[in-house]
This record gives C-alpha cells, sequence and structure tokens, in this order.
C-alpha cells in the first residue's frame, strides 16, 4: 500500500536553470515522510521531548525529469520495502499527473534507524511502531541492495570548503536537519568546480545537472560557532558524466559523507553531451 502526499511547491525551490534545484528534491521527501508518520501512528506523532526518533540513516536521489513550479504542487508517493527489528526502508515517487499521465520526476530510498534520543542508542521497533508500519510494507519480489557505505577519500586544500551551521538549519531534536546535508555538500561542489575551472571561460556549450545523490549520515551535527569541514575529490570522470565524493567532518571524526553523480547536458535540448574537452582534462587532473 502506498501513502499519497501533496505537496506544495515554492518560487524559492528554483534553481537558475528555472527548475526545481536537487536539494529541494529532499525537502519534499521529508514532509512526505513526516506526514505519513502522523497518518501511520509511529514515532513521529508525538512531542519532541518524548520523541522516540526515527532517523535516517542513509538516502539516495535518483533525479528523472527536471520539474519545474507549479501552482498546482507535486505529488509524492511513498512505501515500506523492508521492515526490520531496528531499521526499516521507505522508497518514493516525486510525480506530477497530467493528460499524458503520470510524469516521475524523482525516485528515492531512505533508511531509517530506530533511536533512543534519552540514552543516544540505537533501539528495536516497538510493538505498535511495527504494527503502524507493516500495513504500509511492499517488499519487492527481489530484495534491493543496501545503500553502499561511502569510503573516505583525499583531503586537499582545492577540495575544503568550511560549512556554518545556521540556526535554522536545525529539526525538532536540535540536530542539523538530514535535509540540510544535501545543500552543505553542494555549496562545496560548487566552491571545487569554481577553483578546478577558475582559468575557464565559463561554460557555454553545456551545463551541469545532478543526476544521483547518495548520502550516508555518520553521526548527529550540531549548531557551534565553529564551522565543520568540507572535504570533496573528483572520483570519476566519464565522457558525458563524472562523480563528486564528499565528508563532512568534525576534525578526524566524520559527521556524513556523499556521492553524486553530474551530468554535463545541452543547454538547448537538456540531452547528455560531450563538454569540451578542457573541462574534462581539468577534472581527470584533479582525480589523479
Amino acid at each position: 500500500m502506498r501513502f499519497r502526499y501533496e505537496c506544495p511547491t515554492r518560487w524559492a525551490d528554483m534553481d537558475v536553470q528555472k527548475h526545481v534545484n536537487n536539494v529541494v528534491y529532499a525537502d519534499y521527501l521529508q514532509e512526505a515522510r513526516v506526514a505519513f508518520f502522523r497518518e501511520a501512528h509511529v514515532a513521529g506523532r508525538r512531542e519532541p521531548t518524548e520523541r522516540p526518533a526515527m532517523v535516517v540513516s542513509k538516502s539516495r536521489l535518483v533525479y528523472r525529469e527536471p520539474l519545474e513550479h507549479r501552482e498546482a504542487g507535486v505529488a509524492v508517493e511513498l512505501w515500506l520495502t523492508r521492515l526490520g527489528a531496528a531499521s526499516f526502508a521507505l522508497d518514493y515517487e516525486v510525480f506530477t499527473e497530467g493528460p499524458d499521465g503520470r510524469r516521475v520526476h524523482a525516485s528515492a530510498t531512505t533508511e531509517h534507524a530506530a533511536f533512543d534520543l534519552a540514552t543516544n542508542k540505537l533501539r528495536r521497533i516497538s510493538p505498535e511502531e511495527d504494527a503502524a508500519l507493516r500495513p504500509w510494507l511492499d517488499e519487492p519480489e527481489e530484495p534491493a541492495a543496501p545503500l553502499p557505505r561511502l569510503g573516505e577519500g583525499p583531503r586537499t586544500e582545492a577540495g575544503h570548503y568550511p560549512v556554518q551551521v545556521r540556526w535554522s538549519d536545525l529539526d525538532p531534536y536540535r540536530h542539523v536537519n538530514n535535509v540540510k546535508f544535501l545543500e552543505y555538500f553542494q555549496e562545496a561542489r560548487l566552491r571545487l568546480h569554481s577553483r578546478l575551472w577558475h582559468e575557464l571561460p565559463p561554460p557555454r556549450s553545456f551545463s551541469i545537472v545532478v543526476a544521483q545523490a547518495d548520502l550516508e549520515y555518520v553521526r548527529p551535527m550540531f549548531l557551534r560557532p565553529e564551522p565543520y569541514d568540507v572535504w570533496s575529490w573528483v572520483s570519476r570522470v566519464g565522457e558525458r558524466s563524472y562523480t563528486i565524493e564528499a565528508e563532512i567532518s568534525d576534525g578526524e571524526r566524520a559527521v556524513a559523507r556523499s556521492r553524486v553523480v553530474v551530468v554535463c547536458v545541452d543547454p538547448a535540448t537538456g540531452r547528455a553531451t560531450h563538454p569540451d574537452p578542457v573541462y574534462l582534462d581539468a577534472l581527470r587532473a584533479a582525480a589523479g
């Protein structure tokens, strides 16, 4: 069984290409998830101070088709694909509907762990929570592989970006909200691009879009005066796409990791294209 949520869009959701920015999709997923938790009467229904939490441990967003601002908003459907003793997984579709049928703009998976805020430790899903979640379980015929563990990479000055947590970035648990991590990684990725291509003219024959974003949340991130460090690096370069990985760290301790696939597209057609070799050469040099 699927849960459906009608999510409004905002003008502030748009990027420079007049599409919904890739980081905003995570916000749409969260809005749908919170509404689902209320509907299913699981942990998210209680007050924050009383709440045994369901925290996001990993996520994957796959971007299918650009989404423009719509007064009618966008629909999100979600359902359970796995329910264990202490964790579960949700799948999503973000879509619009029209005369031509359903257009899926993004699909996603989030993995969740049951967490006890009083002890700051993982816990088991309670019988009441299991009973509330189980009707929404729709296990695939072939179980999907767990989302990958993301590894460490080089720490170079070119890939360094200090990120400052804002008060508005916090969730009811007083941690940085999981959707904000995508924004932090985006800021660091833009800084890396500007450093790698700073001597090159602005690209005119292509633009770049995010095709897929994987995130792994290692430990909570808090509001504090000192910035956290984000370290980004190029891990793969193809003919039309490349991969940038990154880690947010608190000293030597990892806070979160990401792997983002970036595709070069023709602005006129929206199709993947070969960028000028000079841009790929700069990426390959950075990747070693």
